[in-house]
């Protein structure tokens, strides 16, 4: 309930600053970034997802945000460009709230310096 309130409201605060975007235009996507793949399970469910974006973006670098522990099993994909691999406490679900923003908040830097064109998060949870 609370993250449909958060998306009704952040929809009415974002609708006057979608007006002077311009449109999405796939043409110009050239750097992703793929966010929150943290267990196995989430590799082998995205990997289909990885692939398409691949085809869909030939010419785009495809980066992926993933737990230290995952980063590994990227190390021979074709799909991906760059793996940056993020502490455990930035996914962790039993890891307190203020360990995953402080987590978060440190990634920051990297990302804003990386100026990705699209970012997809695969779990969409409020985290």
């Amino acid at each position: 309930m609370v993250a449909v309130l958060f998306d009704f409201f952040g929809a009415i605060l974002y609708l006057p600053v979608s007006f002077l975007r311009p449109p999405f235009d796939p043409d110009q996507v050239q750097k992703i970034l793929v966010l929150r793949l943290d267990q196995i399970g989430d590799v082998v469910m995205t990997q289909p997802a990885l692939e398409a974006l691949r085809r869909g973006f030939p010419k785009a670098e495809i980066d992926l945000l993933v737990s230290s522990d995952i980063a590994p099993l990227f190390e021979c994909d074709s799909t991906v460009t760059r793996v940056h691999p993020a502490g455990r406490n930035l996914f962790a679900k039993k890891s307190p709230f203020l360990k995953q923003i402080k987590g978060g908040l440190a990634l920051l830097p990297l990302i804003r310096k990386q100026r990705y064109d699209l970012a997809i998060d695969f779990w969409g949870d409020v985290r």
